[in-house]
C-alpha cells in the first residue's frame, strides 16, 4: 500500500485518510516535493512513534520520491517527515495506526516448512529362507529344489557325467514347503546338511531321497553333495 504525502513550503501533508495496521511490512510513502527539493538527491525519512510509553524514531535514507515504511508495532500513530543534511527538514505528517493481532503477543515464530523429514534409509530385509548348494560329484546326476511344490532350481547331467558348482536360492517369505531331490549314477553318495559350512551333518543317501528342508529348523540351509 502506498501512502501519499505532499511537501510544500517545508510542510508535509498526508493525502487522503490512510491507516497503517501494525505488524505489516508492505507500506510505502510517496512524497511529492516542491521545487525547493529538486536538486536534493539524497534524503532521509524519519518515522516517529510512541511505543510502551517511550518515543522512538527510525530513519530510512532514500533517493527519488518513495521510501518503505518500517514495520510498526504497539503504536496508535506515526509521524513522518523528511530531512536532507542540515539544510532542509519538513514538519511531521501524522498517520494513524491500528493494532494488529500480533501487537502485545510478541513476534511471530518462523513458519515451519511443510517438508517431510528425510526418511531413514530402510535396512535391507533378510530373506526368510536361504538355501546354499555346493556340489562336487562324479556320481550325482541331478539336483532339484522344489518350493511350494514348484521346481525352482535344477542342476545336473542327465548323461551321468557328474556335476560341479555352487548355487544359492533365496525366498523373501517363508514357503509352506521346501524339499530337494537328488538322483545319481554309479557308487553311493551322501548329502551333508547344516546351518553353515562348518557344521554339516551326513545322514542321507542320494539315490531316491527327498529331504524336507523346513523340518531341519534352519532359515539358512547349507547343502553339500559329494561322493
Amino acid at each position: 500500500m502506498t501512502i501519499n504525502i505532499n511537501v510544500a513550503d517545508k510542510r508535509a501533508t498526508v493525502i487522503g485518510a490512510p491507516v497503517i495496521v501494525c505488524g505489516n511490512s508492505d507500506y510505502s510513502v510517496r512524497f511529492t516535493f516542491d521545487e525547493a527539493w529538486a536538486d536534493l538527491e539524497y534524503k532521509t525519512a524519519r518515522f516517529v512513534y510512541v511505543k510502551d510509553g517511550a518515543v522512538h524514531h527510525t530513519d530510512v535514507p532514500f533517493t527519488g520520491d518513495t521510501v518503505a515504511v518500517p514495520m510498526l508495532s504497539n503504536t496508535k500513530e506515526v509521524f513522518v517527515g523528511v530531512f536532507s543534511g542540515s539544510l532542509y527538514a519538513t514538519t511531521p505528517a501524522r498517520i494513524p495506526c491500528e493494532l494488529s493481532i500480533l501487537c502485545g503477543t510478541g513476534e511471530p515464530q518462523d513458519p515451519v516448512p511443510d517438508v517431510p523429514d528425510d526418511p531413514e534409509p530402510e535396512e535391507p530385509s533378510e530373506p526368510a529362507l536361504r538355501v546354499h548348494f555346493s556340489t562336487s560329484s562324479s556320481t550325482i546326476s541331478t539336483i532339484t529344489l522344489f518350493v511350494d511344490d514348484s521346481e525352482v532350481y535344477r542342476c545336473g547331467h542327465e548323461d551321468g557325467g557328474g556335476l560341479t558348482g555352487d548355487y544359492t536360492f533365496e525366498c523373501d517369505s517363508m514357503p509352506s514347503s521346501a524339499r530337494i531331490e537328488v538322483t545319481q549314477t554309479g557308487s553311493e553318495a551322501y548329502i551333508f546338511v547344516g546351518p553353515n559350512w562348518s557344521d554339516l551333518i551326513s545322514g542321507w543317501y542320494c539315490q531316491g531321497d527327498s529331504i524336507d528342508l523346513l523340518s531341519l529348523g534352519y532359515t539358512d540351509i547349507y547343502i553339500a553333495l559329494e561322493y
